[in-house]
């Protein structure tokens, strides 16, 4: 399922089950009146409405925190294939020109990874691409630097490592998200706050549309975004202009 789509469906059915907590607080407050309303309860209220807007925060702060990481990983992934791709100046003359046609046809399959999202299996396959490609350009820098200098070779090699590393640094923070448990803890929080504002106005024979839809709003609101930002590129947050840096790249490296 389209992860926009997915993250729609669980913002709405949010949004339904908040309401209808408040309503269900709503109705029983309603039968406690007055009597219902202690400072402790108050106190118990204010305790959880707190819990609710700490596990927002924490998981929104967590989530933009690997969002902008992220986006670094960007510019250090381009930075390091372009590092690779001119340091191939420094091997033997005859084996320049397959190491440089390696490098293009890895750089390639690494937009792909992302520029195909959201198909995730087309994203997969060309991440899959990618590590063969690896392989196969270590083995090529290998053999074209079996003759030189032991500083040079190192220069080179470590060049093609500092790549394959920032690329698989890379795919590991694109597939890491909180715990499930988290989103389960953060729903609960949030549907037992609404229960709560929804016995207050019940004991005080009050009901605030305002309040109601700014509550339900804001809180689903939280959560769609929170949604979007552990899922760039396939989501309605984009990465494009982080990406350029590598099909700049590209461009440079282009025959």
């Amino acid at each position: 399922m389209n992860v926009t789509l997915l993250a729609v469906l669980v913002a709405l059915s949010m949004a339904a089950a908040t309401i209808l907590a408040l309503e269900i607080g709503r109705r029983f407050g309603a039968r406690r009146g007055v009597k219902g309303e202690t400072e402790a309860l108050v106190a118990l209220e204010g305790a959880v409405y707190g819990l609710m807007g700490l596990l927002i925060g924490f998981t929104f702060a967590t989530s933009a925190g690997r969002f902008d990481h992220r986006l670094d990983l960007f510019s250090q992934e381009a930075n390091a294939i372009e590092t690779a791709y001119l340091r191939t100046d420094i091997v033997e003359p005859g084996h320049q020109a397959r190491l440089r046609e390696d490098l293009r046809h890895y750089l390639n399959a690494r937009v792909d990874v992302f520029e195909l999202l959201p198909d995730v299996a087309a994203s997969d396959r060309s991440a899959a691409q990618a590590r063969s490609l690896q392989t196969d350009l270590w083995q090529d820098a290998v053999t074209a630097t079996q003759h030189s200098s032991p500083a040079d070779r190192a220069l080179v090699l470590s060049s093609m490592n500092e790549a394959f590393d920032t690329a698989s640094t890379r795919d590991v923070f694109f597939n890491t998200h909180p715990d499930r448990s988290i989103f389960i803890l953060l729903g609960v929080a949030i549907v037992g706050s609404a229960v709560l504002a929804g016995y207050g106005m019940g004991v005080k024979q009050t009901r605030s549309w305002l309040h109601v839809l700014s509550f339900v709003l804001l809180t689903t609101a939280a959560v769609f975004v929170i949604l979007a930002i552990e899922f760039p590129r396939t989501g309605f947050i984009r990465v494009d202009a982080q990406e350029e840096a590598l099909v700049e790249l590209q461009m440079k490296m282009a025959p």
